[in-house]
Protein backbone atom coordinates (compact mmCIF):
# COMPACT_ATOMS: atom_id res chain seq x y z
CA UNK A 1 0.00 0.00 0.00
CA UNK A 2 1.27 3.78 -1.08
CA UNK A 3 1.62 6.41 0.94
CA UNK A 4 -1.30 8.14 -0.62
CA UNK A 5 -3.22 5.53 -0.14
CA UNK A 6 -2.28 5.53 3.75
CA UNK A 7 -2.86 8.93 4.00
CA UNK A 8 -6.71 8.85 2.32
CA UNK A 9 -7.36 6.29 4.88
CA UNK A 10 -6.25 8.12 7.88
CA UNK A 11 -7.77 10.82 6.87
CA UNK A 12 -11.12 9.26 6.91
CA UNK A 13 -10.98 7.60 10.05
CA UNK A 14 -10.16 11.05 11.46
CA UNK A 15 -13.39 11.96 10.15
CA UNK A 16 -15.38 9.23 11.50
CA UNK A 17 -13.85 9.85 14.93
CA UNK A 18 -15.06 13.81 14.71
CA UNK A 19 -18.31 12.43 14.11
CA UNK A 20 -18.57 10.15 17.36
CA UNK A 21 -18.69 12.59 19.93
CA UNK A 22 -22.12 14.27 17.62
CA UNK A 23 -23.22 10.48 16.89
CA UNK A 24 -23.25 9.38 21.05
CA UNK A 25 -24.69 12.65 22.06
CA UNK A 26 -27.55 11.89 20.06
CA UNK A 27 -27.41 8.04 20.87
CA UNK A 28 -27.59 9.48 24.68
CA UNK A 29 -30.70 12.16 24.30
CA UNK A 30 -32.74 9.60 22.63
CA UNK A 31 -32.20 6.95 25.45
CA UNK A 32 -33.29 9.92 27.71
CA UNK A 33 -35.64 11.42 25.92
CA UNK A 34 -37.61 8.43 23.92
CA UNK A 35 -39.76 8.86 20.69
CA UNK A 36 -42.71 11.04 21.20
CA UNK A 37 -45.21 8.84 20.22
CA UNK A 38 -44.37 5.75 22.37
CA UNK A 39 -44.56 8.31 25.32
CA UNK A 40 -47.98 8.71 24.33
CA UNK A 41 -48.69 5.41 23.20
CA UNK A 42 -47.63 4.29 26.87
CA UNK A 43 -49.49 6.31 28.40
CA UNK A 44 -52.73 4.78 26.67
CA UNK A 45 -51.33 1.41 27.84
CA UNK A 46 -51.24 2.58 30.92
CA UNK A 47 -54.29 4.23 31.68
CA UNK A 48 -56.04 1.17 29.98
CA UNK A 49 -54.77 -0.96 32.15
CA UNK A 50 -55.85 1.83 35.31
CA UNK A 51 -59.51 1.27 33.67
CA UNK A 52 -59.09 5.04 32.35
CA UNK A 53 -60.98 4.42 29.32
CA UNK A 54 -61.73 8.05 29.04
CA UNK A 55 -59.06 9.44 30.33
CA UNK A 56 -56.80 7.59 27.72
CA UNK A 57 -58.55 8.42 23.99
CA UNK A 58 -57.50 11.87 24.14
CA UNK A 59 -54.09 10.63 24.22
CA UNK A 60 -54.90 7.83 21.61
CA UNK A 61 -56.53 10.30 19.53
CA UNK A 62 -52.97 12.48 19.75
CA UNK A 63 -50.96 9.43 19.18
CA UNK A 64 -52.58 8.61 16.03
CA UNK A 65 -52.29 12.02 14.58
CA UNK A 66 -48.86 12.34 15.55
CA UNK A 67 -48.04 8.61 13.63
CA UNK A 68 -50.17 9.80 11.29
CA UNK A 69 -48.27 13.16 10.61
CA UNK A 70 -44.86 10.85 10.75
CA UNK A 71 -45.71 8.02 8.46
CA UNK A 72 -48.36 9.63 6.04
CA UNK A 73 -48.24 6.65 3.64
CA UNK A 74 -48.97 4.28 6.61
CA UNK A 75 -46.53 2.52 9.26
CA UNK A 76 -47.15 -0.19 12.03
CA UNK A 77 -46.88 2.74 14.35
CA UNK A 78 -49.70 4.04 12.39
CA UNK A 79 -51.73 0.61 12.59
CA UNK A 80 -50.75 0.30 16.29
CA UNK A 81 -52.46 3.71 17.32
CA UNK A 82 -55.77 2.64 14.56
CA UNK A 83 -55.61 -0.58 16.74
CA UNK A 84 -55.68 1.15 20.66
CA UNK A 85 -58.05 3.64 19.62
CA UNK A 86 -60.76 1.13 18.31
CA UNK A 87 -59.75 -0.79 21.69
CA UNK A 88 -60.59 1.80 23.83
CA UNK A 89 -64.02 2.68 21.81
CA UNK A 90 -64.50 -1.08 21.89
CA UNK A 91 -63.95 -1.27 25.83
CA UNK A 92 -66.45 1.53 25.90
CA UNK A 93 -69.37 -0.56 23.82
CA UNK A 94 -68.55 2.42 21.03
CA UNK A 95 -68.41 -0.85 18.58
CA UNK A 96 -69.46 1.32 15.39
CA UNK A 97 -66.80 4.01 15.92
CA UNK A 98 -64.18 1.01 16.76
CA UNK A 99 -64.83 -1.24 13.44
CA UNK A 100 -63.32 1.39 10.93
CA UNK A 101 -60.23 1.92 13.13
CA UNK A 102 -59.86 -2.23 13.00
CA UNK A 103 -60.58 -2.63 9.53
CA UNK A 104 -57.52 0.29 8.42
CA UNK A 105 -55.23 -1.26 11.49
CA UNK A 106 -55.76 -4.81 9.88
CA UNK A 107 -55.70 -3.60 6.18
CA UNK A 108 -52.69 -1.41 6.66
CA UNK A 109 -51.02 -4.19 8.72
CA UNK A 110 -51.05 -6.69 5.76
CA UNK A 111 -50.12 -4.39 3.54
CA UNK A 112 -47.04 -3.27 5.47
CA UNK A 113 -46.41 -6.17 7.28
CA UNK A 114 -47.27 -9.30 4.96
CA UNK A 115 -50.85 -11.66 5.04
CA UNK A 116 -49.35 -14.16 7.75
CA UNK A 117 -47.68 -11.57 10.46
CA UNK A 118 -48.59 -12.13 13.93
CA UNK A 119 -49.85 -8.06 14.30
CA UNK A 120 -52.32 -9.07 11.39
CA UNK A 121 -53.34 -12.30 13.72
CA UNK A 122 -54.03 -9.84 16.15
CA UNK A 123 -55.85 -7.30 14.07
CA UNK A 124 -58.36 -10.19 13.32
CA UNK A 125 -58.73 -11.48 16.35
CA UNK A 126 -59.48 -8.27 17.90
CA UNK A 127 -62.20 -7.24 15.11
CA UNK A 128 -63.98 -11.56 15.62
CA UNK A 129 -64.20 -10.18 19.34
CA UNK A 130 -65.72 -6.66 18.36
CA UNK A 131 -68.19 -8.99 16.40
CA UNK A 132 -68.14 -11.28 18.96
CA UNK A 133 -69.34 -8.67 21.56
CA UNK A 134 -72.31 -7.40 19.31
CA UNK A 135 -73.32 -10.89 19.21
CA UNK A 136 -72.50 -11.64 15.52
CA UNK A 137 -71.04 -14.46 15.85
CA UNK A 138 -71.22 -15.48 12.69
CA UNK A 139 -68.76 -12.97 11.41
CA UNK A 140 -66.68 -13.29 14.36
CA UNK A 141 -65.99 -17.22 13.46
CA UNK A 142 -64.34 -17.48 10.37
CA UNK A 143 -62.30 -13.98 11.29
CA UNK A 144 -61.37 -16.52 14.69
CA UNK A 145 -60.46 -19.29 13.08
CA UNK A 146 -58.49 -17.22 10.13
CA UNK A 147 -56.43 -15.63 13.34
CA UNK A 148 -55.14 -19.15 14.66
CA UNK A 149 -54.56 -20.74 11.22
CA UNK A 150 -51.36 -17.99 11.19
Amino acid sequence: MDEQRIQQYWDLIQKLLACLPKWLKNLTAQLINPNPWEQLNQQVVQLHQQGQFAAAIPIAEKALDLANSLHPLGHPDVATSLNNLAYLYSDQGRYEEAKPLYLQALEMRKRILGENHPDVAQSLNNLAFLYKSQGRYEQAEPLYLQALEM
